[in-house]
């Protein structure tokens, strides 16, 4: 018996993590992972630096007492809202993170699969330093061009909302 399919054409792209410290990026979007219990896919358009416009992924973990939740911890540092024992333990993972502003410092690193091959993969650390109004106006003034993806500074309303 066969099985006959029509694979198309495939184009081979060699995965090349970005490098580069100090890239402000917007989290664009939150995706909660079906398959792996309290973790969220995150998507962080970069909006300076050399790759200006690409977007790098992370996943967190959000769960208390949880190997990867220093993740969740930096990330929520990183927007200006550390977490609190104190809060709401029922949270809106959107309205926390979606479109805020951060740092990142993107570097690779390599890992083994199950059969012994080398690869890389992209590294995000995110720093504790708060994006201001100035350092988005330095973004836009850097935009020349036009098929960048542009925000509109108008729905800002402070830099505590960065």
């Amino acid at each position: 018996m066969s099985m006959l399919i029509n694979q198309g054409k495939h184009t081979i792209i060699e995965f090349k993590p970005i490098i580069e410290d100090g890239v402000i990026a917007e989290i664009e979007e939150i995706e909660l992972l079906t398959f792996e219990e309290g973790q969220v896919k995150i998507k962080f358009l970069l909006l300076s630096g050399q790759h200006k416009g690409k977007c790098v992924y992370d996943k967190i973990n959000y769960l208390p007492n949880t190997t990867l939740t220093w993740k969740y911890y930096a990330l929520r540092e990183a927007i200006g809202c550390p977490y609190s024992r104190d809060e709401d333990s029922m949270i809106d993972l959107q309205e926390l993170f979606l479109y805020k502003k951060l740092y990142l410092n993107l570097s690779s690193y390599s890992y083994y699969d199950r059969l012994e091959h080398k690869h890389l993969g992209q590294k995000i650390s995110y720093s504790k330093k708060l994006v201001t109004m100035d350092d988005l106006m330095e973004t836009k003034e850097e935009d020349d061009d036009p098929s960048c993806h542009v925000f509109d500074f108008d729905d800002l309303i402070d830099n505590s909302e960065i």
